[in-house]
């Protein structure tokens, strides 16, 4: 299991547009709409990694990945690795006391366990802790204490918990705050997920105006890889290390640190 931190803005794009008001939206889960990275955009994003990226093995990128067609095979051939579907796990979110909260909603905590035990990862502890936060209904939860005039992006501060919860700081950073189901969806959806517009020049005129959606610097995914037999030479290479996932790595883009989620 793997913690993916966006060092730098994110847009793995869906190829989709929102009715002609934002030319290209980033991917979503179509089970829950928030946003994701799918797994075959994740793995070829690790495979540039292995082949042309810092590791520059393509031997071992087709142990790894797999292996397409080739003059000498019949085949492709499976890779030692499976992926999954990186899922969100925080998003930031500003505020006018900090320069940003890790935002996340209980719903999404109590998915991240279970993903975590179905791949028998022990997270008992982290249970605990998110099973005792209080019941939230249109209301937002600051882990810590709360100050006068408090707010976050449009949302005030109702409540404050002050039991310890190592484990979620641990995972997320000290600073951290729950909104409510309804309220972390509307957090991520297409109306308040940052925009930006990208402009192509031609001789110093603009010829093409569009605008692009991005999941912000400091965002959380989570992910897993399954593997078929004893190599461990993907961890080797990726924990605590920067890959570029998405596009346009050329205005910088997609710079993510990997760090490879130990059991408790």
């Amino acid at each position: 299991m793997y913690i993916i931190t966006a060092k730098t803005h994110l847009h793995v794009g869906s190829g989709n547009s929102n009715a002609g008001v934002i030319d290209n939206l980033v991917q979503r889960d179509p089970a829950d709409n928030l946003p994701c990275i799918y797994a075959s955009s994740l793995k070829g994003a690790f495979r540039e990694y292995f082949e042309v990226g810092p590791v520059k093995n393509k031997t071992l990128a087709d142990i790894i990945f797999g292996e397409g067609k080739n003059k000498d095979s019949q085949g492709t051939k499976k890779g030692s690795h499976i992926f999954h579907q990186a899922s969100l796990l925080s998003i930031p979110a500003r505020s006018n006391v900090k320069l940003f909260y890790h935002a996340t909603c209980k719903s999404v905590l109590e998915k991240f366990i279970e993903d975590s035990e179905l791949f028998n990862i022990d997270v008992i502890a982290l249970r605990k802790e998110v099973e005792e936060l209080p019941k939230l209904d249109n209301k937002t939860l600051i882990i810590g204490n709360k100050m006068d005039n408090m707010q976050i992006e449009d949302y005030f501060i109702f409540d404050e918990y002050k039991t310890d919860v190592p484990n979620l700081k641990k995972l997320l950073g000290t600073d951290i705050v729950i909104f409510s189901d309804e309220d972390f969806k509307d957090l991520c959806s297409d109306y308040n997920l940052p925009v930006i517009a990208r402009n192509n020049l031609e001789n110093g005129q603009s010829k093409n105006l569009w605008y692009e959606q991005i999941v912000p610097r400091q965002a959380k995914f989570y992910f897993f890889t399954a593997r078929n037999c004893d190599t461990d030479n993907f961890d080797t290479h990726v924990n605590g290390n920067n890959v570029q996932i998405g596009a346009n790595a050329s205005i910088g883009y997609g710079v993510c640190t990997i760090s490879n989620f130990k059991s408790e």
